[in-house]
């Protein structure tokens, strides 16, 4: 069976949220038949590489899920890479070829207790699943972060308690 072919998506806006995570928020009409309530699901995304014909494949969680619109947070590394760069130097009006989404990667919502354990790369997936919680969800998050700065406002349940280390 033929791999579908990727969708081409615009760069709607760019926000640099914190100062090693960059959001960008894709759209346009290829996003008309994407799934409803993807967040937390894959997407691969497909990078130009300076100098090389062939695209690279990185994949990304969908961090929000909007009508006709999705947002891909990237970690901005000092020493970045294709993905990294891209995220970077990106602006409105740029396009990108995006293949998914994949599966939804969710936690056990019937759980007795949840931890929940991940450095900044795992921050999208991190966050959607947190606030996807059942609202009498108990358990603990450790979240590896850059800076404190870093730092992300989720909406846990009462008996939810996220641990940030700085390192």
């Amino acid at each position: 069976m033929a791999r579908p072919e990727p969708r081409i998506l615009d760069v709607i806006r760019t926000q640099q949220f914190t100062p090693n995570m960059r959001r960008i928020t894709l759209g346009g009409s290829a996003l008309a038949s994407f799934p409803p309530d993807q967040e937390s699901a894959y997407i691969k995304m497909l990078f130009p590489q300076e100098g090389a014909e062939k695209l690279l494949l990185r994949t990304y969680t969908v961090r929000h899920h909007r009508d006709g619109e999705i947002d891909v947070d990237f970690v901005i590394h000092a020493d970045g890479g294709p993905a990294a760069n891209w995220a970077s130097n990106t602006k409105p009006g740029d396009t990108i070829a995006v293949r998914g989404p994949g599966p939804k990667k969710l936690v056990n919502l019937d759980a007795d207790w949840f931890l929940i354990v991940g450095d900044m790369t795992a921050l999208p997936a991190i966050g959607a699943n947190i606030e996807l919680l059942p609202d009498d969800a108990i358990g603990h998050a450790i979240i590896e972060i850059i800076d404190e700065a870093d730092m992300q406002v989720f909406s846990p349940p009462k008996n939810f308690e996220v641990q940030w280390i700085i390192n």
